[in-house]
């Protein structure tokens, strides 16, 4: 079976382009979320910090067409989590969720993150957007803080991945050199496909 190689449909995807304009960011505390600090960073420079703030309400978008002729398609990213939140309740939250542009509906949420699913080290995560096959969805990542001791949600190298297989189509198909049928337990199969 042939495979087309995924083509990668979002913009600026490990944020290395810094505030160019592909993501539309919101943050309530008036910071940029797409942020500069190699350090930090995954890979390259850039990165996006949700949170971080008390009474934070932060979050990045795209929209993102997802051709009708795709066979896959996928959302990958990595995120970690550093909090001063202490105690067992979730206060600051994290989402990342599939929406629908026309009216901002939320149409799935992918992941759930929260103070106490601290970890400062990057994990990545995977998820089939191919229920959205032929539609333009939203990917937002959106976070929110209490009043008080502040999460900071980072998030990098998001990817959307799309692609098609290339199924093969058989054009004929025999066995033992034609016959409708056969009780020999040795069959020879003939076939020919294209693609």
């Amino acid at each position: 079976m042939n495979h087309q190689a995924p083509e990668n449909l979002d913009q600026n995807p490990g944020f290395e382009s810094g505030r160019d304009g592909s993501w539309t960011e919101y943050s309530s505390g008036g910071y940029a979320i797409i942020t500069y600090d190699p350090s930090y960073s995954l890979c390259g420079d850039y990165f996006a910090w949700l949170g971080g703030y008390d009474d934070a309400v932060d979050y990045i978008y795209q929209d993102i067409a997802i051709p009708s002729n795709t066979t896959q398609a996928s959302l990958q990213f990595r995120y970690a989590i550093a909090s001063y939140e202490s105690g067992y309740y979730a206060y600051d939250k994290m989402s990342v969720e599939v929406r629908r542009p026309s009216d901002n509906f939320l149409l799935k949420t992918l992941l759930t993150k929260n103070n106490l699913d601290e970890s400062p080290y990057w994990t990545s995560a995977q998820y089939d957007l191919l229920v959205y096959k032929g539609q333009t969805i939203r990917i937002r990542f959106y976070a929110t803080n209490d009043d008080s001791y502040e999460t900071h949600f980072f998030v990098d190298d998001v990817v959307i991945k799309v692609g098609a297989r290339n199924t093969p189509a058989v054009t004929s198909f025999k066995i033992n050199a034609g016959a409708a049928s056969t009780v020999k337990r040795t069959v020879t199969l003939n076939n020919a496909a294209t693609g």
